[in-house]
């Protein structure tokens, strides 16, 4: 009887220590957070090696932004202001109202920069193509919408593989309604609080780089890149954003943020990641 009381009292704790129910894919690396429930997404890393000087064969047409970022900002200031224009394109792609009455921690810095910027949802979709992933599932990581959370116990992967791929758009869009909540909430603390566990990761990711140069375009630093929220919603953006990668202009706030950290080579994983996802779309246009 004791025995059977401790296998069950170890298999309880086992399963109150986590509750998230992810698949796991023989071949590719998913970062790990350390979290009890699924609330942030934890990436699949593929092969990654960035090179110093990378050359793309299109010349880029950049606009130029309608205001520039004062140098003087403060790191938590920059992230804030980061943060503040990625919610406001989440709002607006998924149509919902603004949640944020007011902001005493940045009331001025918003008055400031009342042109704060955020696309319009018309550059996004939600209708996305995963044929790559369906095809071959080592291609998961150029799909980082993949790794968002769906529910506190599953990503949208877990979801689509589930219902064998049908109506992803459906998921795509449900996904990205429960990750939105996350990403308010830190919003109305922000504003509240001034601070937020987020902006502590992005702080400490800051001094750890200015220490640690050859933390730098590694795949550690990436991952450590990638566990930042502001970061990750680059990445979650990205793979949403309908332009062609040639064309598209890094958002003010969020170069001033990488520049910050000495991470302007995350604009090229970036990239990267976009010239993988488009890669089958070109080759099906050659055939």
């Amino acid at each position: 009887m004791k025995l059977i009381y401790s296998a069950t009292l170890i298999f309880a704790l086992t399963s109150c220590s986590s509750s998230k129910s992810l698949l796991e894919i023989v071949g590719i690396e998913r970062m790990e957070i350390d979290q009890e429930s699924y609330k942030k997404p934890e990436f699949f890393i593929g092969d990654y090696s960035e090179k110093k000087e990378r050359s793309i064969a299109s010349v880029k047409i950049q606009k130029k932004p309608s205001f520039v970022v004062d140098e003087s900002l403060s790191n938590r200031q920059l992230y804030f202001l980061s943060s503040f224009s990625q919610y406001k394109t989440m709002r607006k792609i998924l149509k919902k109202e603004d949640a944020v009455a007011s902001c005493p921690s940045f009331h001025n810095l918003l008055l400031k920069y009342k042109e704060i910027e955020s696309d319009t949802h018309m550059n996004y979709s939600l209708d996305l193509d995963f044929e790559q992933v369906k095809e071959n599932q080592r291609n998961l990581s150029y799909f980082p919408i993949l790794a968002v959370p769906y529910s506190e116990s599953q990503d949208l992967y877990s979801i689509l593989v589930e219902n064998n791929w049908k109506e992803s758009t459906y998921h795509v869009e449900t996904a990205l309604n429960h990750y939105f909540k996350t990403s308010e909430n830190e919003i109305i603390e922000l504003c509240d609080k001034g601070v937020s566990p987020g902006y502590y990761v992005y702080e400490n990711l800051v001094t750890y780089f200015k220490k640690d140069q050859d933390f730098h375009r590694t795949r550690d630093g990436l991952k450590a890149l990638l566990k930042v929220p502001v970061l990750a919603n680059m990445v979650i953006l990205d793979n949403l954003n309908r332009k062609d990668y040639h064309f598209k202009e890094i958002k003010v706030f969020d170069k001033w943020l990488l520049t910050r950290t000495n991470a302007v080579w995350f604009e090229h994983f970036l990239e990267n990641l976009k010239e993988k996802r488009q890669s089958r779309i070109s080759t099906n246009f050659v055939r």
